[in-house]
Parts: structure tokens; C-alpha cells; sequence
């Protein structure tokens, strides 16, 4: 365990690095060791899966580290269902509200948005940016109106999904 904490807090000293390659690398270092984690099903993955979500939110604004990092992190999340999603939706819509997006956070939004673990709270966050997104960025707006279409029919029972489709609608009649 002691060896398991030292570890953690190298990389995590390494994540922490100025902008460049180390930190890069430490990123990728931490990815695989986080794979290594769960395929030991160690409880230390947990830990550095956290590591990982924190450090992605902290280097949002850098663009090519956080497309690195949300590559790898969907692939994670596609092969174990059972990982959570929620410490890093509505922190991550949170960033992307504050500093936006590019086209390929879209495909790491998707894969979000497809997660068995996804609440209903979250999808709705993922829902209200997505349409940020479609009534702002025409490039974006088809992979976001997409992505709409999967959450709202994976959800279409609830009322808070009928109220988000009302809403956007009048926004939508409004912008037109």
C-alpha cells in the first residue's frame, strides 16, 4: 500500500509538470498504469482514475493534452462499464461552459453520454451543453444534435427530459 501512495504521488508530481513533453508522458504513464490497476482489479485504480479526472480538469485549456487524455479515458469508460462517470460529467461541463470545445471533446462527450453508469442529472448536463453546442457552433451541431438524440431517447420517460425539449424548443424559436 505504501509503495502503491509513493507511486501515486509521483506521478501525480509529474502530471503536475509545466506544459510540454514529461507531462505528457507522465499523463500516458498514469493511463497505463491505470489499466494495469484495473486489470488487477486493484483498489488503487479508483484512486488513480480520480488522479486522472482532476488532472484533465486542470489542464482543460491545454487543448492537445486534454484530446490525449479524453481519448484514452473513453477508451477506459467503453471497456468497463462499471466505471463512474459521474466525478467527471458535471465538472467537465462545467469547463466546457467556461472555456468551450472543439469537435473532438465531442466524441469524448459521446461516449459519456452512451455510459450505462450515466444518471439522468448528468445526462441533462450533457444535454444543455450539447445544445449549446448545436445552436452555436455550426460545425459542431451534428455531432451535438447526435448525441441529443441518443441521450433523450435512452431517457425518454422521464419528465425532465419532455421539460429540456420544451425548453430548447422555445430557445430554438426564439433564435429564428
Amino acid at each position: 500500500k505504501a509503495a502503491a501512495q509513493q507511486l501515486l504521488g509521483a506521478v501525480r508530481a509529474a502530471m503536475a509538470e509545466e506544459e510540454g513533453e514529461v507531462q505528457e508522458e507522465a499523463h500516458l504513464e498514469a493511463l497505463h498504469t491505470l489499466a494495469a490497476l484495473i486489470e488487477l482489479k486493484s483498489p488503487s485504480a479508483a484512486t488513480m482514475y480520480k488522479l486522472l479526472v482532476a488532472s484533465l480538469l486542470d489542464n482543460y485549456a491545454r487543448q492537445r493534452l486534454r484530446l490525449l487524455v479524453q481519448g484514452k479515458l473513453a477508451a477506459f469508460l467503453e471497456s468497463n462499464p462499471r466505471m463512474p462517470v459521474a466525478i467527471l460529467v458535471e465538472p467537465l461541463m462545467r469547463k466546457v461552459r467556461q472555456e468551450g470545445c472543439v469537435g473532438a471533446d465531442l466524441s469524448f462527450h459521446r461516449v459519456l453520454a452512451r455510459h450505462p453508469r450515466l444518471e439522468p442529472a448528468q445526462a441533462l448536463m450533457i444535454l444543455d451543453m450539447m445544445a449549446r453546442v448545436a445552436f452555436a457552433d455550426a460545425q459542431g451541431a451534428v455531432p451535438a444534435m447526435e448525441c441529443m438524440a441518443e441521450l433523450l431517447g435512452r431517457f425518454r420517460a422521464l419528465e425532465s427530459m419532455h421539460d429540456f425539449v420544451e425548453r430548447v424548443a422555445r430557445l430554438g424559436l426564439g433564435v429564428v
